[in-house]
């Protein structure tokens, strides 16, 4: 299986390369805030004293099938802006498409690393301490994105406007050269001259892009994820493109769902180093996020590492150390029975499921299959009634509007294809150096094995106690420096006055059986 994904990737890899948004801006005036996109932003400067837009990481997912690929994407940026707007590169029926806040709040919570207490054993217990959980959590889901008016130079022409979500959205054409830079440059667009080759080679290649902003009435408490469906299976993400109106380095998240676990081909593979991993008692916190930026650091050079990889999960629980790992709906994690599945924790944080579960020992594919006359909700996401379908589902197969909930259908969308008891999860982080980043980021399958999400530290900071067996931090200015903590070997002290009592108990004995004379 691994091997056919293998050849699928290496025959489809230039077909994503549309996929990464180059972002522009909206009305906003945050100082923080979440967008959905994947690329880079081209912003209007800032009112005078105001910071710059800055993108400070990116989440993205991505789902490979046999049949289609869709991408997720969100942002995270700072900085003020007074018009804010995503252009994003598209060819062919590729479909633009809102997507839900649940998707990637699901994704989040399911693969977040989850850092525990070291055992210690305090003053005067006979037992080890407790266990605590903290440490690296995940942030929250992307919101929403804007873009360009209409109109401009005669060679940028208007090929379509719509309405998807909350957004306005205009297809845009052209094919000059600098044109679309001239375009975005005269309605007040900054665009760093880095980046004004990489829109260029679009336009050579015949591309149209998509451009979209808040439509009137809608404010940021309207934005909302989107996601592009295409045909087939593609696999590379223009990463030059997604380092636009980035800082020096930009951080990202990449979740992928597909056939085998997947890596990132050309990227440097780096390991989190948990040794010595620390657990600080009092903050309840680990210093498993600062190991974790240490180890993507590398100048001028694109890293990435696994934190997560598990088959079987769409479907069946999570399982640490023999436990099943149970979300409960506002977020809180706990090891213990009965577990819940990716499917079952996506549908809790949606509107439109109290409850879906997929049949673990289902071995056939999510089909468009089935759903003849089954209206769908497709809410304002612009999917329309995409799950209905006359094709019979084969045995085994899942109708792939089993798993829409409401309005939500990015559970179907990203399997439609796919086996969901063996599908795999995977989430890499990444860091994309701006100066280091002139190559795409090409996803491919791993030979690897699990990779789990939940560590142990081994080292205690501020214990709630005097620590008689543990490792703990002795503080030397500064420096991470582990002491040891044994239990003391020291006789007790009620040993010599036992045995007195013992030996004198034992010669009274012994004198009242001496035999007679």
């Amino acid at each position: 299986m691994a091997a056919a994904l293998a050849r699928r990737m290496h025959s489809s890899r230039s077909l994503l390369r549309f996929v990464l948004p180059l972002l522009a801006a909206t009305p906003l005036s945050l100082a923080s805030a979440d967008a959905a996109a994947c690329g880079g932003t081209f912003a209007t400067a800032p009112p005078p004293g105001e910071a710059p837009v800055t993108v400070t990481s990116e989440r993205w997912a991505l789902a490979v099938g046999p049949d289609q690929t869709t991408l997720w994407a969100s942002l995270h940026y700072t900085g003020t802006a007074t018009d804010f707007a995503w252009v994003l590169p598209v060819r062919g029926d590729a479909r633009l498409e809102v997507a839900s806040d649940a998707w990637f709040q699901a994704l989040d919570t399911f693969t977040a690393t989850h850092v525990e207490s070291p055992p210690i054993l305090c003053e005067g217990e006979g037992g080890g301490g407790g266990c605590a959980c903290g440490g690296f959590g995940s942030a929250s889901s992307g919101a929403g994105t804007p873009p360009p008016r209409t109109g401009g130079q005669s060679v940028v022409s208007v090929v379509e406007t719509r309405n998807v979500g909350p957004y306005e959205v205009v297809r845009l054409r052209s094919s000059t050269p600098g044109a679309l830079v001239d375009w975005l440059t005269s309605h007040a667009y900054v665009i760093a001259d880095h980046v004004r080759p990489v829109i260029d080679l679009y336009v050579s290649e015949g591309y149209d892009f998509e451009a979209m902003r808040l439509a009137p009435g809608a404010g940021v408490q309207d934005m909302k994820p989107v996601r592009v469906v295409m045909k087939g299976g593609m696999y590379t993400i223009p990463l030059r493109m997604a380092t636009a109106g980035a800082g020096d380095a930009l951080p990202i998240t990449l979740f992928v769902l597909s056939e085998s676990r997947a890596s990132a081909a050309s990227f440097t593979g780096v390991t989190v180093p948990t040794d010595d991993l620390v657990w600080d008692w009092a903050a309840k916190t680990s210093n498993y996020a600062s190991r974790l930026n240490a180890a993507l650091t590398r100048p001028n050079a694109p890293a990435f590492t696994t934190t997560f990889a598990m088959p079987g999960v769409m479907t069946s629980p999570l399982v640490v150390d023999g436990q099943p790992v149970s979300f409960s709906r506002d977020g809180a994690v706990s090891r213990d029975a009965p577990g819940t599945s990716f499917a079952e924790l996506y549908a809790a944080r949606t509107s439109g499921c109290p409850k879906l579960s997929l049949d673990p020992k289902s071995s056939g594919a999510v089909r468009r299959c089935g759903t003849a006359g089954v209206a769908q909700d497709a809410g304002d996401s612009g999917a329309g009634d995409t799950f209905s379908s006359d094709v019979p589902c084969n045995p085994g197969e899942i109708p792939a509007s089993d798993l829409v909930c409401g309005a939500d259908s990015d559970l179907a969308e990203a399997l439609i294809g796919l086996r969901a008891s063996s599908t795999w999860l995977t989430r890499l982080e990444i860091s994309a150096p701006r100066d280091g980043a002139g190559q795409d980021l090409v996803v491919e399958p791993s030979a690897g094995g699990p990779v789990t999400s939940w560590v142990t530290a081994s080292v205690s900071a501020n214990p709630p106690c005097t620590v008689v067996s543990g490792r703990v931090v002795a503080p030397d200015g500064g420096a991470l420096s582990v002491r040891e903590v044994a239990p003391s070997r020291t006789r007790a002290p009620w040993i010599p006055p036992a045995l007195a009592v013992g030996v004198a108990a034992l010669t009274l004995l012994g004198r009242r059986r001496r035999p007679m004379r």
